[in-house]
Order: C-alpha cells, then sequence, then structure tokens
C-alpha cells in the first residue's frame, strides 16, 4: 500500500477558487510563524545574514531584482547580487541598497573546491560571512547556456546552503549537475530545488524517472518526493498547489506527530500566475536560509507568506492585476499577519 505523500494546509472557500477560503487555519499560521526568524533586539546586518544572488541575463534583468529585493523583504541583512559584468551600474541604480558585484569578482572570490574564499577577508566587517546563495533566477539557459552551466556548479561546490531556481535548473540537468547535488547531501549541506512542473519533467529525466509535466501535475506530492529523494535535495514543486519534499522523512524537515517527508501548502490564488513571481519566491527562501532556517522549513515558509503576499496584493487591487512588484510590496503586511498570529 502507497504511504501517504503529503499533509494539506489550505483554506477552502476562496471565492475565485471554489476550493479556497479566507484565512488559513489559526494553528497552520502559527505553526509558519514560529519558523520565521525574528531578529534580536542587538541585531545588526550582519548577524541577519548574508546572501547572494547569482542572477538575471541581459535578456533577463529583472528576475535579478526581484529575487533580491525579496531576500531583503524576508530579513537578510546584508544582500549581494552576482550579476553580467558590465552591468553592474545599472543593477545599483535600479536596486541603491544592494551590494551589486559583476559575475567574474564574485567567481574570482572562491576556489574550485569550493573550500572557502579564496583570499581572506581583512576582517569581519568588510566581510560578512556567507550563508546562502541562490543561483538561476533570470538566467538565458539557452542563449548563454555554458556560463549558466558554469556558474550553477561553482555556486554547488560552495559549503553553504543553495538554492537552485529558473534558468538555473535548466544547467543543473547533467550527470555533473547530479553528482554535485548528491554530494552535498552526503556531506550535509542543504540544497533547495525550485521548479515548476515543466522543470520538474526535465529534472526528473535527468533521473531516470517517468513521467511528463501532465503526469506532475496530476500527482505533484508523488512527484515532489520522488524527485528530492532521487536528487538529495529539499524540493518545493510548484503550481496552483506548492508541495515541498524533504529528501528523507525527519522531524527537523517538518514537525509533527507524523513527520511526514511532503508537506502541501494551498493557501495560493491565481494572482501569482504572472511571470517574475517565482523570482520573487526564490529569493524569500533564500533570505530565510541565510538567517539559519533549515532549507525544508524555509521553502515551505517561503511559500506560504508568498502565497498570502499575494492575496494582500490582490486585496488591495485585483486578482486580474497583481504583478510581482505588487506581492514585493505586500510581504511587510504578509509576514505582519503571520507574526501576530
Amino acid at each position: 500500500m502507497m504511504e501517504k505523500a503529503s499533509e494539506q494546509i489550505g483554506w477552502p472557500d476562496r471565492p475565485d477558487r471554489p476550493d479556497r477560503s479566507d484565512q488559513p487555519a489559526r494553528s497552520d499560521r502559527r505553526m509558519v510563524a514560529s519558523w520565521l526568524p525574528v531578529p534580536a533586539r542587538d541585531a545588526h546586518k550582519y548577524r541577519r545574514g548574508r546572501a547572494l544572488l547569482v542572477a538575471g541575463s541581459r535578456a533577463y534583468p529583472g528576475a535579478a531584482v526581484l529575487a533580491a529585493r525579496a531576500a531583503q523583504r524576508m530579513g537578510a541583512g546584508y544582500v549581494e547580487l552576482a550579476v553580467p559584468d558590465g552591468l553592474e551600474a545599472s543593477f545599483a541604480v535600479a536596486a541603491p541598497s544592494l551590494v551589486v558585484r559583476g559575475r567574474h569578482d564574485w567567481q574570482s572570490r572562491w576556489r574550485a573546491d569550493g573550500a572557502g574564499p579564496a583570499g581572506a577577508p581583512a576582517n569581519d566587517v568588510e566581510e560578512p560571512p556567507l550563508r546562502a546563495i541562490c543561483v538561476g533566477p533570470g538566467f538565458d539557459a539557452q542563449g548563454d547556456a555554458d556560463e549558466s552551466r558554469s556558474l550553477v556548479l561553482q555556486a554547488l561546490s560552495c559549503p553553504v546552503p543553495v538554492l537552485v531556481d529558473g534558468g538555473g535548473l535548466t544547467a543543473l540537468c547533467d550527470a555533473e549537475g547530479l553528482r554535485l547535488v548528491r554530494r552535498r547531501f552526503e556531506r550535509g549541506l542543504d540544497t533547495v530545488l525550485t521548479p515548476h512542473a515543466g522543470e520538474a519533467a526535465r529534472l526528473a529525466a535527468c533521473v531516470g524517472l517517468e513521467g511528463s509535466a501532465a503526469e506532475a501535475e496530476d500527482a505533484p506530492d508523488r512527484r515532489a518526493l520522488d524527485l528530492a529523494r532521487a536528487w538529495g535535495a529539499v524540493v518545493c514543486l510548484k503550481g496552483p498547489d506548492t508541495y515541498v519534499a524533504a529528501p528523507a522523512r525527519s522531524q527537523e524537515a517538518f514537525p509533527g506527530a507524523s513527520a511526514l517527508p511532503v508537506r502541501a501548502m494551498r493557501w495560493g490564488g491565481p494572482e501569482l500566475a504572472k511571470a517574475g513571481t517565482g523570482d520573487v519566491l526564490a529569493g524569500m527562501i533564500a533570505g530565510l536560509m541565510a538567517q539559519g532556517t533549515p532549507a525544508s522549513r524555509a521553502a515551505f515558509a517561503g511559500a506560504c507568506v508568498h502565497a498570502l503576499a499575494g492575496s494582500e496584493a490582490a486585496r488591495r487591487g485585483s486578482v486580474v492585476s497583481v504583478i510581482p512588484e505588487d506581492v514585493l510590496d505586500a510581504l511587510p503586511a504578509a509576514l505582519n499577519a503571520l507574526l501576530m498570529s
């Protein structure tokens, strides 16, 4: 008999989706709120975590800004953005509170074996320790396939939690990418993969799992769990409902009586069905990991806050007109709603 794959958290009877309600259950909100880092009174920016986002391309520059802004909104104290060389000034003007570097500058700072920075920092103030990397939002995996692959593999060589999203997932899908992710799992390093159904089908093909994107949509909980176990990574499978799967049954991953390996997030609505909202989610999860939230909890809590922010953005305007920037703007209200619960 097949084990129950997922535990659902949801809201029935929401007007724009017949199976949704206006508010998630209070107990669900409390659980997610308990996973969100709240800064201590004496915190400073370096103690709140440094996140690096290797993101954007000449074809899709906006994705990098969306993801980096989301990491900031989720509380990371020091957010760094590595962008295509020659575009640093444009990104710095678009997002002046970010630390913007060219990609070759970032690559030169890390040894190929991923043991750490190529040169020791002068002091902790100049170079706070890196806590998480998000790689792939806005990559042009077709036009810049070789560079995308090189950046993903180098990120995976770094001994910190790594999230791979967007075009980075396409670049990941080969034997070397699979080897690096599995090796990270063996070493106890967190990796998060954030595919939609089409990207999940490519990840499945890379590890010999059968099934098309349509089949993944029919049984997303099972697909998320199979991918998590095959890759040795936390998988956040995005869709009308989002499924977060850990590579092993673990109380640390999803505490509770059942400690199920997959958790379903059913708080979202169609306002999030816009290009760019996935970049926001990727940055949110990376921002949580940079503050020390374990990967599976960061992925699930990030998805929940993302859904609540989408709902708040739709309330302020219209479910039709929400854009990713609206979701970013609604993140403080969504976080307050959870933390006040």
